[in-house]
């Protein structure tokens, strides 16, 4: 961003600048000048050295205080400036808001994959619902068949054991992601299997449209492969499921048991002969195997749409395909979900008590089972646990609870980098080291800005320190400084007092609005998009060109910054609405940002206008003041205007006695000044400290 400060004006006093004593007094310190180092300082540092290392806690708290009520205001003006100004809020958030209109239909749906007598509510005909270990089924009818599997002849119960996890993937207009974690109970039938009773972690996620009405387009489905393979390989490998797909083919299937010219013993003997699942591995049951027979055996003996399913050699059905061979299309978890996605599966696993690798549990087995769910369970087994203020909150108030405290944790450390480091490291001091340190440090920002933004979209934790480090630069006392130089230092003018409160507070705006983007990212509040991604670029690739402001090219500098401003705002305004649709706190960072910039630019406007006009009226000043020796105003005149290197060896045509003496003037400047106006004084003295 081209604010207005750390740019250096094209006219410097530092070389201009002669005290009013004697020739003698002039040679008392000879070549001091050409002692002192010599390298181009930031305005930063002269807040630095201003300041010095002493800061009362008055000071300190009156800072924090104002830096408080700022936050707070301008945010709350941010929403509301954004929710009824500019987007003008005449209908219910949750209607005009898909994210908030994509959860409130979810909710009111009351979508229940275990719920099979509601399906032609959620699913039609083009739906489709894909599970990597049996493939994919199609329609309202075919997905209701497989969920049936669960509650058929093989369980003597399948629930579900804990309320639902939701987390938002994508909330948009046009279609609704969320994920959807919970862990599920069932026992064995102890006539078909093993008597076994288990709890497993099942997640799956929704793509869903809620326009004109609620409606499921795609569902993913995910199990452990553990369980996939514990069930088929060792608690339904028995032989009352091998009874069961061979009498269901006798009896049910007389086309396909003909075909394959089956006896009783022989289909036995076939299907003993066949892997319990897919050769790949994963618990699949979509190839030819024991699995895939045992699970289709339960489909046809309601609907013989599916015995050619049970065929131990390939037969096409109704839909012309062909399943429970060789050949068939499998797909891996990873095929269907993210790495965000499965590792939401885990962190819910841990949370539950469930091991994070095999994502399943043994439960007790009951010989007279009474399955309870969680809805019964928590009637007696919640006290005082649903008192708490916060149970109230949906998941996203929650997160958005969350994502607020992370954004109060990244102001404050960064803050209290600024202190820490003023007060303990800097403590008003100033050297060439540190002028490159903090170069160094706002050369880095594009980069470790980046970095931290990578990771809060990978929802990685270590986005929160690399922040601080990036906005607050390693810890430089930016904000802090800027208040304090503008609040205290009684020694500046009055507007330069009013520009550093204003580069001041658009620091603290635009950094505050940084982090919370990060704090949303990382909770997933506002899922990582394109449009989230479009408008944060230009504003990376202004810190691109920081470095241009202590060069030479102080207009190349302007104009690279003001076309990256453009567009930053260009694309800004044109996501507004998009971004505050995703969450409201998105309009709330898209407009502090935006307000941020503006103040940077006021700043920046009025300072180049104070600059050149002091400037030049104090060169005037100097130049033409009739007490000036002419070997004065020669030396005046050649460190002034022309001197870039203070060796007295340079400029010729100026005797060497007058170079060192004013060389030996201009040190002395700082210190004997009695005789210059007052105006002059003081562009003096700003000037040294710069």
């Amino acid at each position: 961003m081209m604010d207005s400060h750390d740019n250096p004006p094209k006219f410097s006093l530092r070389h201009s600048m002669i005290g009013s004593g004697s020739k003698e007094q002039s040679h008392q310190q000879p070549n001091q000048m050409a002692q002192r180092p010599q390298y181009n300082r930031s305005s930063f540092s002269e807040r630095v050295t201003t300041a010095g290392k002493e800061v009362t806690a008055k000071q300190l708290w009156s800072m924090i205080g104002l830096i408080s009520f700022l936050l707070i205001t301008v945010h709350s003006l941010a929403y509301a400036i954004v929710e009824f100004v500019m987007l003008q809020g005449s209908t219910e958030y949750a209607v005009r808001n898909p994210a908030a209109a994509c959860l409130s239909a979810l909710r009111s749906s009351e979508f229940d994959l275990l719920e099979t007598n509601r399906f032609d509510e959620w699913f039609d005909d083009s739906s489709v619902m894909k599970l990597s270990q049996t493939g994919s089924f199609q329609g309202a009818a075919d997905i209701q068949e497989y969920i049936k599997f669960l509650t058929g002849v093989y369980f003597d119960f399948y629930g579900t054991l804990f309320e639902h996890k939701v987390t938002p993937l994508s909330l948009t207009e046009d279609e609704c992601i969320v994920n959807v974690v919970t862990a599920r109970k069932f026992q064995i039938n102890a006539d078909y299997g093993l008597p076994v009773c288990f709890e497993n972690i099942v997640s799956t996620t929704l793509y869903f449209t809620v326009k004109p009405v609620f409606l499921v387009q795609k569902v993913n489905v995910f199990s452990s492969p553990a369980i996939g393979e514990a069930l088929w390989g060792q608690w339904l490998n028995t032989e009352g499921v091998k009874d069961f797909v061979c009498d269901t083919m006798e009896a049910n299937c007389q086309s396909t048991y003909q075909m394959n010219n089956l006896t009783p013993q022989l289909c036995r003997e076939t299907y003993d002969a066949l892997p319990a699942t897919d050769i790949e591995g994963g618990g699949g049951v979509a190839t030819n195997s024991k699995g895939c027979r045992a699970m289709h055996a339960t489909f046809a003996a309601q609907n013989k749409d599916h015995c050619p399913h049970l065929s131990y050699i390939p037969e096409t059905d109704i839909n012309g395909k062909i399943k429970c061979q060789e050949g068939t299309k499998t797909s891996k978890p990873s095929d269907l979900f993210t790495t965000f996605e499965l590792d939401l599966v885990k962190d819910f696993a841990i949370q539950k008590g469930f091991s994070p690798d095999t994502l399943m549990r043994e439960c007790y087995y009951k010989t007279n089972p009474d399955f309870v769910g969680f809805e019964e369970e928590s009637r007696y087994k919640l006290g005082i646990t649903d008192k708490n203020p916060l149970t109230g909150l949906s998941d996203t108030d929650f997160l958005c609870y969350f994502a607020l405290m992370l954004w109060v944790t990244i102001v404050l450390t960064g803050l209290g980098l600024e202190a820490f480091v003023w007060l303990t490291f800097l403590q008003g001091s100033w050297d060439p080291n540190t002028e490159n340190l903090w170069k160094i440090a706002q050369f880095l920002f594009p980069l470790s800005a980046t970095t931290a933004f990578g990771l809060a979209m990978s929802h990685n934790f270590l986005a929160l320190p690399m922040i601080v480090i990036a906005c607050w630069k390693l810890g430089f006392p930016e904000i802090l400084l800027y208040l304090h130089s503008g609040i205290y230092d009684k020694n500046k003018a009055t507007v330069p007092r009013i520009v550093d409160i204003l580069n001041g507070v658009g620091t603290l705006i635009h950094h505050s609005a940084v982090a919370l983007l990060i704090g949303a990212l990382l909770t997933n509040l506002i899922p990582p998009s394109r449009v989230v991604i479009q408008v944060s670029i230009p504003v990376l690739m202004q810190h691109w060109f920081v470095l241009m402001r202590y060069s030479d090219n102080q207009f190349a500098y302007c104009v690279i910054e003001i076309l990256l401003e453009i567009w930053f705002e260009w694309n800004a305004f044109t996501t507004l609405e998009e971004v505050h649709q995703i969450h409201w706190t998105g309009g709330i960072i898209a407009g502090l940002m935006l307000f941020a910039h503006w103040i940077y630019f006021i700043a920046g406007g009025i300072n180049l206008i104070v600059d050149a006009q002091k400037a030049q009226k104090n060169k005037s000043k100097l130049l033409n003041k009739d007490s000036y020796s002419g070997e004065q105003q020669s030396a005046i005149r050649f460190y002034g205007d022309e001197g870039t290197n203070h060796s007295p060896g340079d400029a010729p045509g100026i005797d060497s006695e007058i170079k060192e003496q004013g060389i030996s003037l201009i040190a002395n400047a700082e210190n004997d000044k009695s005789n210059l106006e007052p105006e002059i004084e003081n562009g003096i003295k700003e000037e040294f400290n710069a």
